[in-house]
């Protein structure tokens, strides 16, 4: 997954909605899911970096949540595990498609 840091202008750097996939939610929209996510952890904001990124095999962006300390990803949204279910049905969707032109 690649990251840039949260910045208005950083959603200009990630590409687009690739075809085929349900619309992804607006930065704005994954910056307050991610706010609340912090608020449910009850972990200090001082202490938490909000990071934008982009999942490889979907394009979603996502906002990962990491400790300003240890780096660690305490949270992310949409969670990552998700976007890999989403990636496997586009991978079989793929081959699918790709058999069936073979026919």
């Amino acid at each position: 997954m690649s990251t840039v840091p949260l910045h208005p202008a950083a959603s200009a750097d990630l590409p687009r909605q690739r075809p085929g996939l349900p619309a992804a939610p607006s930065t704005d929209a994954l910056v307050a899911r991610a706010q609340s996510a912090v608020d449910k952890a009850g972990v200090t904001a001082d202490r938490v970096v909000a990071e934008l990124a982009e999942h490889e095999q979907t394009g979603h962006r996502v906002v990962r949540l990491v400790d300003a300390d240890t780096r660690q990803v305490v949270g992310q949204v949409p969670p990552e595990v998700v976007l890999d279910l989403i990636a496997w049905a586009m991978d079989v969707q793929r081959r699918k498609e790709d058999r069936d032109g073979q026919h």
